[in-house]
């Protein structure tokens, strides 16, 4: 035995997940997160506790 999961046993999992601290809800980036847009940031709340998740940087305005 070699101590290693076959892929059969190891649950498929995105590398990129967003955890609400405020109700442990967890889900893709582009899952069913309420974004709400300022002129340089997206800030992303859940959407079960509407708890600030994280704040993103926009860069689609810089010339």
């Amino acid at each position: 035995m070699n101590g290693q999961p076959s892929t059969k046993q190891t649950p498929t999992r995105r590398k990129t997940v967003l955890f609400c601290r405020g109700c442990e809800y967890q889900g893709p980036p582009d899952g069913p997160w309420i974004i709400h847009r300022k002129p340089d940031s997206d800030v992303y709340l859940c959407p079960n506790c509407n708890t600030t998740v994280t704040v993103r940087d926009r860069f689609d305005n810089w010339e």
